[in-house]
């Protein structure tokens, strides 16, 4: 990714009035990769493209954007929505982190999926494939839990 497009990115997600959770989740979608440090020129011209669709340029559809990414919803499991949503409270949960965790993203979610859910999910491909969308309000919830003991826990420590 060049410079430019960096800018590019950044200053329409600003226009756009997007925060980091909402940044990360736009290129979730769109790629299928956690952040914009991992992605390959197509996949940052993907990105810009939707940005620039949703300042009101053109339309592409997802499947076109990136045919590997693309995933169809299926009835009755997580949806898109579902999983933007868990992903933006493991951002806003990270900023709370008192050292930087080593593990990557994915792997943090499926270690909480395993964990709150108790259903197998490894990190990639295949971390959504048992989530139903019962299951993924329940994880969505158990996120929140954990972004607000960890905003408490950072008081706390302000204060001391």
């Amino acid at each position: 990714m060049t410079t430019a497009q960096r800018k590019a990115i950044f200053g329409m997600c600003g226009q756009l009035g997007m925060n980091e959770d909402d940044r990360h989740a736009l290129v979730l979608s769109v790629t299928g990769k956690e952040s914009t440090k991992e992605l390959t020129g197509r996949e940052t011209e993907d990105v810009l493209r939707e940005l620039r669709k949703r300042l009101g340029g053109e339309t592409i559809t997802l499947e076109k954007r990136n045919p590997k990414a693309y995933r169809p919803e299926v009835p009755g499991m997580i949806t898109n929505r579902q999983k933007e949503k868990a992903f933006a409270l493991l951002y806003e949960l990270k900023k709370y982190d008192e050292t930087p965790s080593k593990i990557s993203d994915g792997a943090r979610m499926a270690g909480i999926i395993r964990k709150e859910l108790k259903i197998t999910a490894y990190e990639g491909d295949r971390l959504w494939e048992w989530v139903n969308a019962e299951a993924a309000g329940k994880l969505i919830e158990a996120l929140k839990g954990y972004v607000n003991s960890a905003k408490k826990k950072a008081k706390g420590r302000e204060k001391s």
